[in-house]
């Protein structure tokens, strides 16, 4: 599964971080996107190959979770 958080800190941007199967308290970071334009561009790129998402938002950050379709 992937995760996408919104970091607001001095500049707002994304981190797309990737669970580890193996490990599930590891998770690798992928991409950092740093515009709005930038993070429309890969939901659209991720819809685009088929990849399912929800987004929900928790109460200290939000938090966009990706699942990955099965291969």
């Amino acid at each position: 599964m992937l995760h996408i958080y919104e970091i607001e800190s001095d500049q707002q941007h994304w981190e797309v971080w990737k669970d580890n199967p193996g490990m599930p308290w590891q998770d690798y970071l992928q991409y950092i996107l740093w515009s709005q334009n930038e993070l429309d561009l890969y939901i659209d790129i991720c819809e685009r190959n088929g990849v399912d998402f929800v987004i929900h938002t928790l109460e200290e950050y939000d938090e966009y979770h990706v699942a990955l379709p099965s291969v």
